[in-house]
């Protein structure tokens, strides 16, 4: 992710100036991104570990935690997710059949249906796509991959909630269609 994209969706205008005051006078020969994401990596271990803890509990309140979001997005664009504890309890998370639905309180859905929870997901899947359009070196989709392994497993419930937007928006994009279409188009028949 670029860093004027990076100050556009995580800082409002004046915190994002307010970076940039002293950007002139800085001694780091690093190109910004780059400084940008060994920085992110520093705080990355401290805040996994604060929210992995009660993950189920923040999950169901997504939109009051602005940080678990901005958190996840950071480590999905920067590819670390493959050494991070916090995605690894959430893709197990979103997979745990919750009341989540106050319409219903006695069924029990999956977590990934969750009115806030799969804005989330579906984010975090457009995210990983732009990290890799912008990329200049190779980058593995390895959340979109996961998740993907995971849709397909839960067919029936992602397609029953409204986890199935996640679905269609790998199908719609054009880097994640080739991970979940062939296997979707052959369950045709049962949607």
């Amino acid at each position: 992710m670029s860093v004027p994209a990076l100050k556009k969706r995580f800082l409002s205008a004046e915190e994002a100036e307010g970076l940039t005051v002293l950007s002139t006078s800085t001694t780091s020969k690093k190109d910004t991104a780059i400084r940008t994401n060994e920085l992110v990596k520093i705080v990355q271990k401290p805040l996994e570990k604060f929210f992995e803890e009660k993950l189920s509990y923040y999950l169901s309140d997504i939109n009051s935690n602005i940080v678990l979001k901005s958190l996840c997005t950071a480590i999905v664009q920067n590819g670390t997710i493959g050494e991070s504890d916090l995605m690894d309890e959430l893709l197990r998370a979103v997979q745990r059949k919750t009341a989540n639905d106050p319409a219903t309180p006695t069924e029990k859905y999956i977590m990934m249906g969750h009115p806030d929870v799969h804005r989330l997901l579906k984010d975090l899947v457009k995210a990983e796509c732009v990290a890799k359009t912008e990329s200049k070196e190779p980058f593995k989709l390895l959340y979109s991959e996961q998740m993907a392994k995971i849709l397909l497993k839960n067919f029936d419930d992602v397609i029953s909630t409204r986890a199935v937007f996640i679905l269609i928006e790998m199908l719609e994009n054009e880097c994640t269609k080739p991970l979940v279409f062939k296997q979707v188009n052959a369950k045709k028949e049962t949607i």
